[in-house]
């Protein structure tokens, strides 16, 4: 009884650790594929955002910027847009839009700072961010260039219409962008705060005046209509035709990662050799062992047969 529930609890661990390696295994695939065709596009905006809509899944991205702010000059350089983007949950469309953060220069002390990680915090009209115990009307996502790719390690930072991003809860009302902020993390300990990002944001656009210093002077008027990137319900169907694509200035590519896909098959087929050694070892390796022990003492069994144990007591010959 009691080696039927070890073998069950064995079969169930193994199909979840099956599913924890094949995402993992996925999951590298996503990151060979974002290292060789995006991350070296990431200053051209509508090619590095199309590699958005193939690693997150989206249906779409707007070519064109509902907002957008450059500065190419000074110490502190960056572009900041918003994207028109939609998502398929559930069978149905949902609208929502980017933030994207690129063309990053920063000086200080005269020195270009390398791969520079940034913060981009986002605050919105009403408390509509689940960040895991409550709803808040602030969120940041991190970006640090010198980690690998992750759904949560990409200059983008993502807000949909539906429950724990931009839902209110308990309503039919949608929380709306009010103030957009880009931090970085200084060379200098000393200008950075408690999260290790610079007490001073290097830009701020948001509907309200702007009080607080900006390193590079890199302030701006929010100008976002909140209504602007719905356009689920302008489509004919559930997602948008070719002709829609066209008419929405939308772009819908899908790179292809189907040559990747030996990173999968790579690691699952390690994976399943030391699946069978290990339950060889646990299950079949004593019985083998004895199984080959019995045929070899019954291969054998003829000659032992042969030799007697007690011989009859000859006495030597006299001559």
């Amino acid at each position: 009884m009691f080696k039927w529930i070890g073998r069950i609890l064995y079969v169930v661990l193994i199909l979840y650790l099956t599913y924890q390696v094949y995402g993992f295994a996925y999951f590298s695939k996503l990151q060979s594929y974002y290292e060789d065709n995006v991350l070296e596009v990431m200053d051209d905006e509508l090619a590095y955002l199309e590699g958005m809509v193939t690693l997150m899944g989206l249906d779409y991205v707007q070519k064109t910027p509902l907002y957008s702010y450059e500065n190419n000059t000074g110490d502190y350089q960056l572009r900041v847009s918003i994207h028109t983007i939609g998502a398929t949950v559930e069978d149905t469309l949902v609208d929502g839009f980017l933030i994207f953060v690129n063309r990053l220069s920063i000086v200080e002390d005269g020195v270009l700072l390398e791969n520079p990680a940034i913060k981009i915090t986002v605050n919105l009209s009403a408390e509509s961010l689940y960040d895991g115990e409550t709803y808040i009307s602030e969120g940041s996502r991190y970006y640090n260039p010198d980690n690998p790719f992750s759904y949560y390690n990409v200059p983008v930072l993502l807000l949909f219409d539906t429950d724990n991003f931009l839902k209110v809860p308990d309503s039919e009302v949608f929380a709306s962008l009010e103030t957009i902020t880009v931090t970085h993390i200084s060379e200098n300990e000393e200008n950075n705060g408690d999260d290790g990002f610079s007490t001073m944001p290097m830009f701020i656009a948001s509907i309200n005046p702007i009080e607080e210093a900006v390193n590079g002077g890199n302030k701006d008027t929010l100008v976002f209509d909140s209504e602007a990137y719905r356009l689920a319900d302008d489509f004919a169907g559930t997602t948008p035709s070719a002709e829609e694509l066209v008419a929405f200035d939308l772009t819908a590519e899908v790179g292809d990662m189907s040559g990747y896909n030996g990173v999968i098959i790579r690691t699952m087929v390690i994976y399943f050799l030391v699946v069978m050694a290990l339950s060889y070892l646990l299950f079949f390796h004593k019985a083998v062992r004895d199984k080959i022990r019995m045929k070899h003492v019954k291969d054998r069994g003829p000659d032992l047969q042969s030799k007697s144990l007690f011989k009859d007591f000859e006495e030597p010959s006299k001559k």
